[in-house]
């Protein structure tokens, strides 16, 4: 397991949690492809996926609004997703259904030279992500100050160690490839407004009562959803 003494959580994410509840031994679920995509379908496939997962995250008996929200967003995406004989395929996901997959540490089958593969992609494209320079079987490195070096072990663990001018420290110890696919999901998640930089104060404070009435009128509507409450009934939750 990795130990909260093990992990040394300095960009601050408000997801840096997640490194420490990742149990060696968890495993991602087989079957869902994983980019880059060698064909349209396999593209569509993810994303229904990710779709089901964001579902699943109910913390309650009933189906969150941001949830919907983001399975909305998610659809979206996937309408864009569709190509015609004339456009180029693009094997990636877009950087939003990454995002996305980061936060919630959604487990497809990646591996740690993947996901470090994928973020050295979209740090190509301009998006503004920790610089990857290393990608190798065992061995990854990003940053720049610190520099951040991910090394693979031979019972299959990693270090994490971290130099930031000259001061090398062990950063964390992912027990095994999945947590350590967990641990790099942290820089593609990003810092999500509003919980980083600024925001206006007066606009935030007036958007707290409309949104309480919008969780109110969900809360209603999802009561008298056939469709959403179907989806629940198929899928319980594990006791």
């Amino acid at each position: 397991m990795i130990g909260p003494n093990d992990v040394a959580n300095s960009r601050g994410t408000i997801l840096g949690y997640f490194r420490g509840t990742v149990d060696k031994g968890k495993k991602p679920v087989e079957g869902i492809p994983v980019p880059p995509f060698a064909r349209p379908q396999q593209k569509r496939d993810f994303v229904s996926a990710l779709q089901m997962f964001v579902a699943h995250l109910n913390e309650g008996e009933q189906q969150g609004l941001s949830q919907y929200a983001m399975n909305a967003a998610l659809e979206a995406e996937s309408y864009a997703m569709k190509v015609t004989d004339k456009e180029e395929f693009d094997p990636y996901p877009s950087r939003t259904v990454f995002a996305v997959a980061c936060a919630v540490r959604f487990p497809a089958p990646w591996t740690p030279e993947g996901i470090a593969a994928l973020l050295k992609e979209y740090g190509r494209r301009g998006h503004r992500l920790e610089e990857f320079h290393t990608v190798s079987a065992g061995t990854i490195e990003f940053g720049i100050d610190p520099v951040t070096v991910c090394q693979r072990h031979g019972d299959n663990g990693w270090t994490v160690t971290s130099n930031e001018r000259g001061h090398v420290r062990m950063a964390a110890r992912p027990a095994d490839d999945f947590a350590m696919v967990m641990y790099l999901m942290d820089q593609g998640t990003g810092h999500p407004g509003p919980y980083h930089g600024q925001y206006n104060e007066r606009i935030g404070t007036e958007l707290r009562q409309p949104a309480q009435a919008v969780v109110g009128e969900w809360g209603k509507f999802v009561k008298n959803s056939a469709s959403i409450n179907n989806w629940l009934r198929e899928w319980p939750r594990p006791s």
